[in-house]
């Protein structure tokens, strides 16, 4: 009997010692917060709107709606046409836009939100495109610098890619079917900026299978050029 009361008051203490050292459990209310706390996705960066762009046209003056979707993840619709100038939104893929124009060139449209906050998108990443034609519409309070590149008989080329640039800014331009580019630069850029050929794009004229397969596109002449703001003259190329 000792032996068996020693047993039992063995175990008591054994018992008492576990408890203690187990950790407290949480209430299954309590830690069905906490896994949910855990799984919640965090809410996405809030982006204060910046003034909006009067628009040189009116939508109520458009005859026909025009209408696209971001085709990528995290569009900047901007403020002015061109990556030099400040972000207002940046949208989802499938952020259905109103396309109200184009700038000059073709590569900027200016579109109205889901929000109706009007701006800028870089025309690559907007798809379903409902109509094939789109106003001109020249965006105001900016300088703009013009290329334009030919080839040596005089034939207009497009899809010529040059980079602006001066220090750490860049903007890039490419030229259109007139073989001319149009860059967007802030009212407050000044000084001396550098204007260089850096790619052929896809569609361009000058695009053949030794470009495509062995990189041997050509290049414009001059390679680059420097330039002071503001420039009121078209740079000239010859691609060659």
């Amino acid at each position: 009997m000792r032996n068996d009361m020693k047993n039992r008051f063995a175990c008591s203490i054994g018992l008492m010692l576990l408890t203690a050292c187990a950790p407290a459990l949480v209430p299954e209310q309590q830690l069905a917060t906490v896994v949910a706390q855990t799984l919640t996705a965090q809410p996405s960066a809030t982006f204060t709107p910046i003034a909006e762009v009067t628009p040189t046209h009116e939508i109520a003056h458009i005859p026909t709606a025009v209408f696209g979707a971001t085709s990528a993840e995290n569009v900047n619709l901007r403020t002015l046409p061109g990556m030099l100038f400040p972000v207002s939104r940046v949208m989802a893929q499938g952020t259905r836009l109103q396309i109200v124009g184009l700038a000059p060139g073709g590569e900027w449209a200016y579109v109205v939100n889901e929000e109706g906050i009007t701006g800028w998108v870089d025309i690559r990443f907007i798809d379903q495109v409902t109509a094939p034609v789109l106003e001109e519409i020249n965006p105001p309070d900016l300088q703009v610098i013009r290329g334009q590149v030919r080839d040596a008989n005089g034939t207009e080329v497009n899809g010529i890619v040059f980079a602006l640039t001066q220090g750490n800014l860049r903007t890039d331009a490419m030229t259109d079917m007139d073989g001319i580019f149009y860059a967007y630069l802030p009212l407050t850029a000044g000084g001396t900026w550098t204007v260089s050929f850096v790619a052929v794009h896809v569609s361009s004229r000058a695009m053949d299978d030794a470009c495509l397969n062995n990189s041997d596109c050509g290049a414009t002449d001059p390679l680059r050029v420097e330039v002071v703001l503001p420039v009121n003259h078209v740079l000239q190329f010859i691609w060659e």
